[in-house]
C-alpha cells in the first residue's frame, strides 16, 4: 500500500507515522475561531522560511491569522515519516508545515487510521 500526503507540490508518498508525547505544547486560535494544538518545536513554513511554533506571535499570518496563543498540557502528536523529497506537507486548514503532523479536524485520513495502516 502506498500512503500519500498533500504537499505544496501535490500528493507525495510517505512511509508511516511516528507517535511522540510532548509534556506541553501550544494552542493557536485563529481569527476564524478555529484552533490548532502543536508542540513547541513544530515548524511552519511562513513566507518561504521555517519558523518554530514557539517563535510565532499574535497577529502573524501562517496561512491563517493568529488571534491567541496558549500553553497546553501534554499530549501525543503524530509525525509523517519520509514525506517525498522535501518533508513539507499541507494541513487541512491552509497551513504549511514541516516534519510534524497533528490532526486539525478535517484531515484527509485521521491520525488513528494512519497509525492502523503502519507496520
Amino acid at each position: 500500500m502506498s500512503l500519500q500526503i498533500l504537499t505544496p507540490d501535490g500528493f507525495r508518498p510517505f512511509t508511516g507515522v511516528r507517535r511522540s508525547y510532548h509534556e506541553s505544547g501550544l494552542k493557536f486560535t485563529f481569527t476564524d475561531d478555529t484552533t490548532l494544538q502543536t508542540a513547541y518545536e513544530h515548524r511552519f513554513i511562513v513566507d518561504g522560511a521555517e519558523v518554530f511554533s514557539k517563535d510565532l506571535i499574535v497577529g502573524q499570518n501562517i496561512g491563517k491569522i493568529i488571534k491567541n496563543i496558549e500553553v497546553c498540557k501534554g499530549q501525543y502528536f503524530y509525525d509523517p515519516l519520509n514525506v517525498g523529497d522535501k518533508k513539507i506537507y499541507c494541513h487541512d486548514d491552509k497551513l504549511v508545515s514541516h516534519n510534524s503532523f497533528h490532526s486539525t479536524g478535517n484531515t484527509l485520513i485521521s491520525a488513528d487510521k494512519l497509525l492502523g495502516l503502519t507496520t
